[in-house]
């Protein structure tokens, strides 16, 4: 009996604090981005959302500008594991005549409101809110001008409750785009943090806290995504798999408010790619070794190599005619004819192979014999003549520009082609 009572009593408080959220009157204070919130009911008093019909699953959420300027923002859903999601998000955003309350939210006035539907904007799922300068998209708003000391508040509703979600709204440090950033100085603190390679082999990052606030910070806690967690202002963090990770620092103020950001971290442990197309190859006489294979890495239409973490070393490696150990250079000079295979390794040392390359043999010591026909001469001493020259022999690679029209000389003088 007990412990039905207990349950009872955290059922309730749980309900209690559901439906807190779910009104304007008891709205959530922020003082910057918010922290993930979990849609689930309605409060005591159902509103109407001009963009959305009678709310369904919402949270309130209220602030007062600490300064004025243009009010921008994004609200990303993402699931209960922390992924981006694409859902039906509405929203509306009111100014308050003073602090959230019954008095002043039953005399709120409507500013703004837009809903997600299920798109992709600013390549954000589920992505809604306001922009500065207007963005073409219909889910985004344009920004809106607020006043320093003035209460505003903003409801977000989730239309349908069957597959749960958190949502989060950015008013600063939004990288996808500086159009979805508000002015600074509206809000008290302005969380954001850096990212550095430390070493893209191990998976090590560091990272560092670059939060701006018109408050002392108290307290960082950083969650690396993985499980992992840490505090203090600039935390280093290795990552054991490989994977796309989301990363949110939170900051705490000497007010007791909590502000957080999020951003990506790609840990790529991939080898490079290497494209036997993208090397290039020139023939090797039939009595002297001097082919040659050069891989080539940029400026070209196929690169012989991409991927993994360059600086890149090369080598020849069986069952090549010709083995070369690792070099820096991506060319190789000397070679006879043959297949060849190209080994590409990383600065991780991870490494791929590449699919025969081929160095054609050139026979050397060919009778050419030359012919000119079909020549017409220059007319007043100027250089019109044509003339068409032709070759036969036993080693076709050896002349170029056979079978062709030479145009441009005068006759009685060697030919001056164009």
């Amino acid at each position: 009996m007990k412990q039905t009572k207990t349950l009872l009593l955290v059922l309730l408080l749980c309900l209690q604090q559901a439906y807190a959220q779910s009104d304007c009157s008891s709205a959530i204070i922020v003082c910057g981005n918010t922290q993930p919130f979990n849609p689930s009911g309605v409060g005591t008093k159902l509103e109407q959302l001009a963009c959305g019909g009678i709310e369904h699953n919402s949270v309130w959420i209220a602030f007062q500008a600490k300064a004025s300027g243009k009010l921008n923002f994004v609200i990303r859903p993402f699931t209960l594991a922390g992924l981006p999601t694409a859902v039906d998000v509405d929203w509306s955003l009111y100014q308050l005549p003073g602090a959230p309350g019954t008095t002043n939210c039953n005399n709120k006035t409507q500013l703004s409101c837009n809903f997600a539907g299920s798109s992709t904007v600013f390549g954000i799922p589920g992505a809604t809110g306001m922009a500065t300068p207007p963005f073409a998209a219909t889910q985004f708003n344009p920004g809106i001008d607020v006043t320093l000391g003035t209460w505003y508040t903003l409801i977000v509703d989730q239309f349908s409750n069957t597959t749960p979600i958190l949502f989060s709204v950015q008013f600063t440090g939004s990288p996808e785009s500086p159009y979805l950033n508000s002015t600074p100085g509206i809000f008290d603190t302005r969380p954001d943090f850096s990212i550095t390679t430390a070493s893209g082999c191990s998976g090590t990052y560091d990272f560092a806290s670059t939060t701006t606030t018109t408050v002392p910070i108290t307290g960082y806690l950083w969650d690396f995504g993985d499980g992992s967690t840490a505090t203090g202002a600039n935390p280093s963090h290795t990552y054991i798999t490989p994977g796309t990770y989301y990363v949110t620092l939170t900051t705490t103020n000497s007010n007791g408010c909590e502000t957080d950001i999020r951003k990506t971290v790609v840990f790529n442990y991939t080898p490079p790619i290497v494209t036997a197309s993208g090397m290039f190859a020139t023939p090797a006489c039939s009595n002297t070794n001097n082919g040659t294979i050069t891989v080539t890495t940029t400026g070209a239409t196929t690169p012989g190599v991409t991927g993994g973490t360059p600086p890149y070393t090369y080598e020849l490696v069986s069952p090549s005619p010709m083995i070369r150990s690792s070099q820096a250079s991506p060319s190789f000079t000397g070679l006879q004819s043959g297949g060849y295979y190209v080994k590409v390794t990383d600065a991780c040392g991870r490494s791929a192979v590449s699919t025969v390359v081929t160095i054609a043999q050139v026979v050397t010591n060919s009778t050419i014999g030359l012919g000119i026909q079909n020549t017409q001469a220059a007319c007043n001493g100027t250089p019109s003549g044509t003339a068409t020259i032709f070759a036969n022999g036993s080693a076709p690679p050896l002349y170029n520009g056979i079978g062709q029209q030479f145009a441009g000389y005068h006759r009685g003088s060697s030919c001056n082609t164009t």
